[in-house]
């Protein structure tokens, strides 16, 4: 594939969670499930059949490991009631998940120990509200043997904190984590040197638990972990992530191209109103592999506030152009979802392979479960009316991404017109898909998945 840099006058894009995830799936996903109707397959089993497993050699010439898209694809599907009997106007959708962590990246951290048994985390990462801190503190705490209240973790303050690459590309339990995890052991070996050379001990002999100092053989009695803490102990950890391996310059194959991949699904129900084409997620499954959840509470609202991000970008959202001026600048025309927007369920279901490379076999979750939710939604509505129809602008000029949505509103009309309609006999449109005039659309034509009709 080739990718072409191409000069707009209009202002600039900037990342948004997921990073091009969930464009490429939606392609992808969209493309599964036609191919396995025209086969004349279910879409689950069709997945089940082609999926990665442990083991496999890529497209690019990466062998995958921690991989458990099958184990997530059946678990969305049993929660969404996949093989269960369906309404008039309901639809299922599947969609797999699959991200990878921006390659060749460093994180590094310093974790110090104070005479009074406390601990400061100093780490480059940054917490826009994704609990990060909280997963820092819980890493330290969790070598060093002292209460999570009794760790301090600053964050994000160049003048302070070592380097890191930043907060994106969900890497920041896995790398800055593994980074503070070692800083954390190298001040816990000074500890229990200090105190084995104390109490006359092994330094196999000596544990930390509860803020304490305990010999082995003597599991009654501890000693207050400052008493081996003069001025302050310090330990520097690090973590380079992998990737960037040497490819092919014609086919940009490697046989690592990122450190690590997430893996999940995603499956939802959908409920089409067939006279006014208004169509509302019933049910939202997201399945992810975390490896190990940290922090179980964490992982759940990180789920939930993706999938959110998601459904806002593939019902509402939109930056509207009017030649090169941005015609909705505001919330009141850009539209967010609210809590009357949402799914009645939003199910996050946790995976834990433990084979993933972060502290403790943990993986990233931050962008993860957003990347299957266009794609499981558009699978949705396509299951709920029975057609594929490809839409592009009306009476604009051709669009570089081509709507594929399962329904369109004609005024006065009900959406099963359409379903029983042989779109093929539509005239083609040259630059790909199915051109819908706008006189027998009308305005009610519904817009979806982040294109809508041109007046």
């Amino acid at each position: 594939m080739d990718s072409y840099l191409v000069y707009t006058n209009t202002v600039a894009p900037r990342a948004f969670r997921g990073l091009g995830a969930p464009q490429v799936l939606w392609a992808t996903e969209s493309h599964m499930d036609i191919v396995a109707r025209r086969l004349g397959l279910d879409p689950l089993e069709f997945r089940l059949r082609h999926v990665f497993e442990d083991g496999d050699v890529a497209p690019w010439g990466e062998t995958l490991h921690s991989v458990t898209l099958k184990e997530c694809l059946q678990r969305a599907a049993a929660e969404i009631g996949w093989y269960e009997r369906k309404g008039p106007g309901e639809g299922r959708g599947l969609a797999c998940i699959w991200k990878w962590t921006v390659p060749g990246t460093l994180s590094q951290a310093l974790v110090k120990v104070h005479e009074d048994g406390t601990a400061s985390v100093m780490t480059g990462i940054a917490d826009p509200g994704t609990g990060s801190a909280t997963i820092m503190a819980q890493i330290a705490a969790e070598e060093l043997g002292v209460d999570i209240e009794n760790v301090n973790v600053v964050v994000g303050d160049t003048e302070l904190t070592p380097y890191d690459y930043g907060s994106a590309s969900s890497r920041s339990t896995v790398h800055a984590g593994n980074a503070v995890r070692e800083a954390a052991l190298v001040a816990r070996r000074q500890i229990v040197e200090r105190a084995a050379a104390a109490l006359g001990a092994e330094p196999r002999e000596i544990e930390l638990r509860r803020g304490q100092v305990w010999l082995a053989d003597r599991p009654d009695a501890g000693f207050p972990l400052a008493r081996f803490v003069k001025g302050y102990v310090l330990g520097l950890g690090s973590f380079q992530g992998g990737g960037l391996g040497p490819s092919d310059p014609e086919t940009g194959a490697t046989r690592r191209a990122t450190h690590d991949w997430k893996w999940g699904a995603t499956g939802v129900t959908v409920a089409v109103d067939r006279e006014t084409g208004t169509v509302k997620a019933r049910r939202l499954v997201s399945v992810n592999d975390v490896g190990f959840a940290i922090n179980p509470l964490n992982v759940e609202s990180q789920i939930h506030g993706s999938v959110v991000m998601g459904l806002g970008a593939t019902f509402l959202e939109e930056v509207v152009f009017d030649g090169g001026r941005v015609a909705n600048p505001n919330f009141m025309e850009y539209l967010l979802p609210t809590a009357t927007d949402l799914p009645g369920e939003i199910v996050p279901v946790v995976v834990e392979s433990r084979k993933g490379d972060g502290p403790y076999g943990a993986k990233g979750i931050g962008e993860p479960p957003i990347v299957g939710v266009s794609p499981a939604v558009g699978n949705a509505i396509e299951d709920a009316v029975g057609v594929m129809v490809y839409l592009q602008d009306v009476g604009g000029p051709p669009r570089d991404i081509v709507m594929r949505a399962g329904l369109l509103a004609f005024d006065g009309a009900i959406l099963t017109d359409l379903a029983e309609r042989d779109v093929r006999e539509a005239p083609a449109d040259p630059a790909g898909g199915v051109r819908v005039p706008i006189e027998e659309a009308g305005y009610a034509a519904v817009r979806l998945l982040g294109v809508r009709l041109a007046s």
